[in-house]
């Protein structure tokens, strides 16, 4: 709903998938990325859990980002949204637990190759779905319909 009430008003956006390594992990957990003109880059918004991704210097993180920093070992900042403060993610065992989560959870992704409105309704334009996978990663046990790709580049459309 997010995404479509962001298309209504120019916003540049998309859903994404975020998926964990472990093939017996059912979990995966879907955000937005919007598309920042200013900064020239996407980041993550979390409507789901309420918050959103920034790096050491405070700036916003995109999911290729947070996904570069959990490679290296780089801390990144859960923040809570505004008007959320209360919610269970905003105290420090919810802000823990949303690191640990992320770090299982942006191994690989899929999303949407064509976007727009009512992508999961009933839409009857035809839709291919677009997973980047590590090199050697077997994702076909959940990549059904699925043009898989290593490129990171032309996924995220840099």
């Amino acid at each position: 709903m997010l995404s479509e009430l962001m298309l209504s008003i120019g916003i540049k956006n998309r859903f994404i998938t975020c998926l964990p390594e472990d093939k017996d992990d059912g979990d995966c957990h879907v955000v937005n990325i919007v598309w920042l003109p200013e900064n020239e880059q996407w980041a993550m918004i979390d409507s789901d859990m309420l918050e959103y991704v920034t790096g050491e210097d405070g700036k916003l993180l995109s999911l290729a980002e947070m996904r570069e920093y959990v490679i290296a070992g780089k801390p990144f900042t859960v923040n809570v949204l505004p008007g959320f403060e209360n919610s269970w993610v905003a105290a420090e065992s919810g802000l823990k637990y949303m690191q640990a989560y992320w770090a299982k959870n942006l191994y690989w992704f899929k999303l949407h190759s064509t976007y727009g409105f009512d992508l999961e309704g009933t839409r009857m334009l035809p839709d291919t779905y677009v997973c980047l996978v590590p090199p050697d990663y077997d994702s076909s046990h959940s990549s059904n319909g699925c043009v898989v790709t290593t490129n990171a580049a032309a996924f995220w459309g840099e």
